[in-house]
């Protein structure tokens, strides 16, 4: 009796081994059909371009079927996986519906393989450094000729990522070039701290301060350098 349960449950469990092996094969092949599918039917049929992946993602979103644009920009990052127009395009409307961390992944893969232009910077990098993405900013502007305004992006990423020298070069000539920023003063004055000179960090913070007199950060970090420079008359004064 125990030989003929224990063939009886053997037989079992083959048996449903066979059935999930049959399911996950034609699961597998259902996928690849599909896949293969979208590609001709997109690259072959449609012969879409990043320019047609725009026009109709925007008026998905015009329609009000955010759910649906996703699903389509999915798509076609799927079919145009190596297309680097189709990935800046993707990156930047995932960006612009809220997606902010899969639209700066996606474009920065872009980028990685391309050159961007000036307004593709505009779009990625203030987004980038609003949220936090220092050394991806540092990896996207490192060795490329800057105007002022990336200069002053790309010195603040260098402060945040702890290259104190290079990010006083860099936010120097960028407040040299144009009007300095409370952020601007605040990290070259971060950086020349971190490098030991406290009397030229009091200085620009000093300058950041007067730019933005309510930003906590700023007036704690002003306080910190009068005490060090042991001005303690002015930090009593604040």
């Amino acid at each position: 009796m125990q030989i003929v349960f224990t063939f009886k449950r053997f037989i079992k469990l083959l048996f449903l081994l066979a059935a999930c092996t049959f399911i996950a094969v034609s699961y597998y092949y259902s996928e690849r059909f599909y896949h293969f599918y979208r590609n001709v039917y997109y690259k072959d049929i449609r012969h879409f371009t990043a320019d047609d992946i725009d026009a109709k993602a925007r008026a998905l979103l015009k329609d009000g079927k955010k759910d649906e644009c996703m699903r389509f920009l999915d798509d076609m990052l799927f079919v145009f996986f190596n297309d680097i127009d189709v990935l800046k395009t993707s990156g930047r409307l995932y960006m612009q519906m809220g997606e902010k961390e899969k639209g700066a992944s996606v474009f920065i893969e872009a980028i990685g393989s391309s050159s961007a232009s000036y307004d593709e910077l505009n779009l990625i990098v203030p987004e980038l450094l609003r949220d936090g993405y220092f050394g991806d900013i540092r990896a996207l502007l490192a060795g490329k000729s800057l105007n002022s305004r990336m200069r002053g992006f790309y010195g603040i990423a260098l402060y945040h990522t702890g290259h104190y020298n290079e990010a006083v070069l860099e936010l120097g000539s960028a407040i040299h070039e144009s009007a300095g920023s409370g952020a601007l003063y605040y990290c070259l004055a971060r950086s020349h701290e971190r490098l030991g000179d406290t009397r030229q960090a009091l200085g620009y913070m000093e300058k950041a301060y007067a730019a933005n007199p309510k930003d906590k950060n700023i007036r704690e970090a002003l306080l910190n350098l009068y005490r060090k420079n042991r001005m303690f008359d002015k930090a009593a004064a604040m």
